[in-house]
């Protein structure tokens, strides 16, 4: 049962979502091998240090057909980007101990292995204005508590390589 509370309590996925959209098959990711980079094959990481809605998000990628991978914060994040195949999307949470989601974002593009990997932030902080404090350099963003039907549509426009 997915629970929807204040932008920073343990669940952060509206209520309203579909968690088994009817055109489940049109959703499904492409097959490894049907004509996609080897980017576009590995798996989704989610990068937020609330447990509850890493298991939610996974279980919910899960069940559309993506391979999901988790980090607590950017410093896991970016051990497991070392010793796993690089994500086809990361999905970034901003405000986490350890490393946070601005301090993951700056060392994931400064490596050439990481840069283009397209990120998707989960916070309201976030600005595109790189005068502001709150610039980030990601894909896209979506705010909490969001719609998991929107984030999926996020994910798969940013796994196929649209802008």
């Amino acid at each position: 049962m997915r629970s929807s509370v204040t932008w920073h309590g343990p669940c952060c996925l509206d209520p309203r979502v579909n968690p088994r959209p009817a055109d489940r098959d049109d959703q499904r990711p492409t097959h490894p091998g049907e004509g996609r980079s080897s980017r576009d094959r590995g798996p989704i990481l989610l990068v937020d240090d609330d447990a509850e809605l890493r298991d939610e998000l996974a279980a919910a990628l899960a069940e559309v057909g993506y391979e999901v991978v988790s980090a607590s914060n950017g410093r896991e994040a970016l051990e497991l980007m070392k010793v796993r195949p690089l994500p086809r999307v990361i999905v970034l949470d901003l405000l986490m101990p350890v490393m946070n989601g601005w301090e993951f974002c700056d060392a994931a593009r400064g490596d050439p292995a990481m840069e283009k990997i397209p990120i998707v932030v989960t916070s309201g902080a976030v600005s595109r204005d790189p005068a502001s404090p709150y610039y980030i350099n990601v894909d896209d963003f979506i705010t909490k508590p969001f719609d998991l039907d929107e984030l999926l549509m996020k994910i798969r426009r940013l796994s196929a390589g649209a802008p």
